[in-house]
């Protein structure tokens, strides 16, 4: 039992150091890879420790052999590969990846550890919301911190810790629905519309315009499923109490987003300009790019072999007259680990996210239109960031909405996975 109780433990530490990886970076710079890898090392030896033990269900298999597909071509690609411009050390969140999966896995079945993870996701996702407010801080009154990237100052971009602001705006959208929906399945309500009111502030001021349209529908489905219990028990000392929390919650939002600290910025400007172009989301420039994408991937389909097997090189995919960023960087994880890694790439992403999508649709505990929201989500949020390559923490959220369930949140609960 000690034994267990240490690797336990181990698995916390590394598991938390990893999903912190990138406010890490923000902070302490290239130092980040020294904590990083006490990280790796914690959960390397918890594997080797526990390994006789793994057993997972069918659709938990494909999630950990397409991570472990993907950590060897990342690690294939520094021996035999080519690196791009710059040196985004795939192997590492590769690694990372398949060591935060399949402990979680491992472990998902344990109420301590959902304690765990709900603290851990909601910390980070704390420490980025108060990184954009000291970002939106340093650009209105000069105190605060800047931007992770010095040219983003020019541009007012709040991206917390992350050197882009749609990766930000993914992560905190992401996160915030599957705490919410962990939170109600354990009955803190409040708990999740605090987050709910914090997270759509941080996505206010990224400027992602398709996170931004995720939330809102969001929030009116949790809006909804309030105002629905509350009219069923419109006395209930309890539901009284919740929707005055959300009236305060909205009230707060509302405040923020017109007080002179935020309406006199450029940030506030720029998302106030950038959520009125929601309805051109299907027709401008940053769509069209996208859109080209996806025909060159669709046009190579059968010429992806084993793909450029160069980081951050995918022109032979693409014709002269093309957008030459998307030629870098394609800006979807299913088109880039096709043309990096061609059809084993292929495979390890499409396996991955069926397996997610099947597993979020398949978790009966979860109200269907939260099941379909959260999972048409992870096809869209798949290629909005930058790159999703180089994230150790893009699908943890879509884990946890897999596994959730009200039975690891009962107090009769107990370590084996049975209620009692």
């Amino acid at each position: 039992m000690g034994l267990i109780f240490r690797a336990k433990h181990l698995f916390f530490a590394g598991f938390f150091i990893l999903l912190v990886k990138q406010p890490l970076r923000y902070f302490l710079g290239p130092g980040y890879l020294i904590v990083s890898l006490i990280g790796i090392i914690l959960c390397s030896l918890v594997l080797l420790h526990e390994f006789e033990k793994i057993r997972f269900s069918k659709k938990e298999w494909v999630v950990v052999l397409s991570f472990l597909l993907m950590a060897i071509l990342d690690c294939l690609l520094l021996v035999i590969g080519k690196s791009g411009e710059f040196d985004r050390n795939l192997w590492f969140s590769g690694i990372c990846q398949l060591l935060m999966s399949s402990l979680f896995l491992y472990y998902a079945k344990s109420p301590s550890t959902w304690r765990f993870l709900k603290f851990s996701l909601s910390a980070v996702l704390a420490i980025e919301l108060a990184l954009a407010f000291l970002q939106i801080s340093y650009y209105s009154i000069g105190v605060g911190l800047p931007p992770a990237v010095e040219d983003y100052e020019e541009f007012s971009f709040v991206s917390g810790s992350f050197a882009n602001a749609n990766d930000f705006s993914v992560f905190v959208a992401a996160s915030c629905m599957a705490l919410y929906s962990c939170w109600t399945l354990e009955g803190k309500n409040i708990r999740g519309y605090v987050f709910l009111g914090l997270s759509a502030m941080g996505v206010f001021v990224s400027l992602s315009r398709t996170v931004f349209l995720f939330m809102l529908i969001f929030i009116a489905l949790a809006l909804l499923q309030s105002g629905k219990i509350a009219i069923r028990a419109p006395k209930k000392k309890s539901n009284i109490f919740l929707l005055g929390v959300i009236s305060l919650i909205c009230l707060a939002f509302i405040f923020i987003i017109s007080s002179d600290f935020l309406v006199g910025t450029s940030v506030f400007e720029r998302s106030i300009a950038r959520i009125g172009q929601v309805g051109e989301i299907t027709s401008d420039d940053s769509s069209a790019a996208r859109s080209v994408v996806y025909i060159r991937f669709l046009e190579n389909f059968f010429n992806l072999g084993w793909g450029t097997f160069a980081d951050l090189n995918y022109s032979v995919f693409f014709e002269p007259g093309d957008f030459y960023l998307m030629a870098i960087n394609p800006h979807s994880f299913l088109v880039e680990m096709s043309f990096l890694y061609g059809w084993l790439g292929l495979i390890a992403a499409v396996c991955l996210m069926g397996a997610l999508i099947l597993g979020i649709l398949r978790n009966s505990e979860l109200p269907i239109s939260v099941r379909c929201l959260t999972a048409l989500s992870l096809i869209f949020f798949q290629s909005v960031p930058s790159s999703i390559l180089i994230s150790t923490s893009f699908f943890v959220p879509y884990l946890i909405l897999m596994c959730c369930s009200k039975r690891f949140f009962c107090k009769n609960f107990d370590s084996t996975g049975d209620a009692r």
